[in-house]
């Protein structure tokens, strides 16, 4: 059986779009994901945003989201950008 990474199978991101995260900070094209293609142990470094029907999840620069086992999103700073 061959592996596909999550980007292949599950199309995310699905889409960019620019992001204004600061003043003092490039507007880079940031990838939005769907909070439905997500799956448990799915790691998105940021600039990202996840979408889905009821809210939207900004993940800023310097930050990690993952996705834990019941589907939730944990955010953690990993360096950069704190403000």
């Amino acid at each position: 059986s061959t592996l596909f990474p999550y980007t292949t199978l599950f199309r995310s991101p699905v889409a960019t779009r620019r992001v204004c995260f600061g003043p003092e900070q490039a507007v880079p094209d940031t990838p939005i994901h769907d909070r439905e293609r997500l799956l448990a142990g799915q790691r998105i470094a940021g600039p990202a945003i996840v979408e889905q029907m009821d809210s939207t999840t900004l993940i800023p620069p310097g930050t990690t989201a993952e996705v834990d086992d019941i589907g939730s999103l944990i955010l953690r700073k990993t360096g950069g950008h704190h403000d």
